[in-house]
């Protein structure tokens, strides 16, 4: 008999996009996906001063569909079927002296400002197609991650940003044009 990953609701789907004038207001320069940027670590959300230093890049964004998410384990609640989903992976590189302890994910930007974020998937690390980083990133060391973003439908997904904490402003990536994963 296979293990089949259990089914985790996507209980907050709420809060995931109705987020507008939260976060950056876009002004940052934006990167290009794959180049990595030296960001502060916060290793509390409320800390004023960085701890240390450490690298950040988003990889790739993928286009999916809620099929894929499901057939993954990933139910999606009525609001949360109303979006088109992406998988957005990204690697942290720790070339600092200090641990990064439970990373943020990075977030999104729709063609209309709305700020998309990832929700919650109870036992995410088990979820196959976009496992989280893990909860510690030791110095010297590195860890790929990937978060779920669901854009509601009717818009697009137009860049990828990072909050390190702090007063620090968001790191952006553009998007460019998606398609969807093979």
């Amino acid at each position: 008999m296979a293990a089949r990953i259990p089914r985790a609701p996507l209980w907050c789907a709420l809060p995931l996009v109705l987020l507008t004038g939260c976060g950056s207001d876009g002004s940052s320069a934006e990167h290009a996906l794959g180049e990595a940027v030296e960001v502060p670590h916060y290793v509390e959300v409320e800390d004023t001063e960085p701890a240390d230093t450490y690298r950040i890049s988003v990889d790739a964004v993928r286009a999916t569909d809620h099929e894929t998410l499901a057939d993954a384990g990933l139910v999606l609640d009525e609001p949360a079927r109303a979006t088109d989903a992406y998988l957005v992976d990204y690697t942290l590189e720790n070339s600092g002296s200090t641990p990064i302890t439970f990373p943020r994910d990075p977030s999104g930007r729709a063609t209309d400002g709305t700020l998309v974020i990832a929700p919650v998937i109870e036992g995410a690390t088990r979820f196959v197609p976009c496992r989280d980083a893990p909860d510690e990133v030791p110095a010297g060391g590195h860890a790929t991650g990937c978060t779920v973003l669901l854009v509601p439908e009717g818009l697009e997904l137009k860049r990828i940003e990072f909050w390190p904490g702090g007063d620090t402003d968001n790191v952006v990536w553009s998007v460019g044009s998606l398609t969807s994963e093979e």
